[in-house]
């Protein structure tokens, strides 16, 4: 089948010459679409497949919970009535000549109320078949999707990515941790735990921030890349002291401590100094602090005060990567993530580590995470070495189920594909 591209961005669909997100979704799950240009496909009588990429840093691109419209089908609706931007597809859609496939990276924030009732609206002012409209969505939904009318499927994004979307790199890695652990048995570790931490984000700034208050820095590899040789990854002291002040509430420190903890950033841990940490930096699925701690506290890339209401998990590398690495694991996040990967039959690790801290928010789930750490990084190399080992058949089988995950996702965006 032969397929067009678009981006949307700045409120317009522009011609997307190299998708290569999807380009890299379909060649995972075995298909040979071929991209055309829009003026071709209005030559050709065979079906087609219209994808929308929207930009990567389109979060929540089909979320407005602060207004009435949906910018993305507000815009698509208004070409398809007014015959602009990508308007000449309206005639195909409606003799089903083709379908929209909307291919999301980031955290589309598509099970809403609001989403669904505006869906159902574009298609019935234009009389459209909902079944014509495909999502490919990388945030998990804990409950069911507020509507089975319309096609979508979760996939693990962030896992392929990590792998560089190839089968064969991914047994290559797997194997290389296979043997890691299997030979560390022998050893102590070096450090009690790991967190890498790159882009400015509060609770980042919290963790970062309560670990060197409780003397924890040289328990474990931590890295917080703020203010290095990024122009975009820049914090002001101003933003420490604002961010410092939302997530400690009363329990704000004094202006010195403060000013003490902004003139150590960035905090690096194996970074070189002329590297910066991009995207592709992130996504490495080896990294050597992963092999001499014992367990992670990791920071996602979503963190709110308030009730996922939604019950929305936006799973990244940050979270794949310890999992791959027969790490157990502290979750810096929003409530409910734990709950999210035991509904993908991931098993966690209570009572080994107390968990509560997952069914909670705001302040009271950071004070549970601080009392966590600081038990674990009070135990002796020794006690930590012989804590982690009780976890190993946890390890082997999360491991083992992160590939699981990958090979059945393979088979899903296949069948997905093969529908359109």
């Amino acid at each position: 089948m032969k397929y067009i591209s678009f981006d949307f961005r700045d409120n317009k669909f522009i011609p997307f010459n190299h998708p290569w997100s999807f380009d890299a979704v379909q060649r995972v799950a075995n298909h040979n679409f071929e991209q055309i240009s829009f003026s071709e496909s209005q030559q050709i009588d065979d079906k087609y497949l219209v994808v929308i990429e929207p930009s990567g840093g389109s979060t929540n691109i089909f979320d407005n919970r602060n207004q009435s419209d949906i910018n993305i089908l507000k815009v698509l609706k208004n070409d398809f009535k007014n015959k602009i931007g990508i308007g000449g597809l309206y005639q195909d859609l409606l003799s089903k000549k083709c379908s929209i496939f909307f291919l999301c990276k980031e955290s589309s924030c598509l099970n809403t109320e609001l989403f669904f009732y505006k869906m159902n609206e574009l298609c019935e002012d234009l009389n459209l078949d909902k079944k014509q409209f495909y999502f490919l969505i990388p945030e998990f939904y804990i409950n069911d999707y507020k509507s089975n009318e319309f096609n979508i499927l979760w996939y693990p994004y962030y896992i392929f990515n990590m792998f560089w979307w190839s089968m064969k790199r991914t047994y290559k890695v797997k194997q290389f941790y296979d043997t890691y652990i299997e030979y560390s048995k022998y050893f102590l570790r070096q450090k009690h735990f790991v967190s890498t931490n790159n882009r400015a984000r509060e609770h980042r700034t919290w963790l970062s921030f309560t670990f060197s208050k409780n003397n924890l820095l040289d328990k474990g590899y931590v890295s917080y890349l703020v203010n290095n040789n990024d122009p975009d990854n820049q914090y002001s002291l101003d933003e420490v002291e604002r961010d410092l002040k939302h997530t400690l509430g009363n329990k704000l420190p004094g202006k010195n401590e403060i000013l003490n903890y902004y003139n150590n950033l960035p905090i690096e841990c194996d970074t070189k100094s002329d590297t910066s940490i991009q995207t592709h930096e992130s996504n490495i699925a080896i990294q050597g602090v992963l092999l001499h701690s014992y367990f992670n506290v990791v920071t996602e890339a979503e963190f709110g005060f308030g009730e996922n209401y939604l019950q929305s998990i936006f799973l990244t590398e940050k979270i794949w990567k310890p999992i791959l690495a027969y790490q157990p694991f502290i979750i810096v996040t929003n409530s409910y993530y734990l709950k999210a990967l035991k509904e993908l039959d991931f098993k966690t690790f209570s009572p080994f580590i107390d968990e509560t801290y997952d069914e909670v928010h705001g302040y009271e789930k950071l004070k549970l995470i601080e009392v966590e750490i600081n038990r674990l990084c009070n135990m002796s190399i020794e006690e930590i070495d012989k804590w982690y080992w009780e976890m190993e058949d946890i390890l082997v089988y999360n491991c083992n189920h992160l590939i699981e995950i990958l090979e059945k996702s393979v088979d899903d965006i296949h069948s997905f594909l093969s529908k359109v």
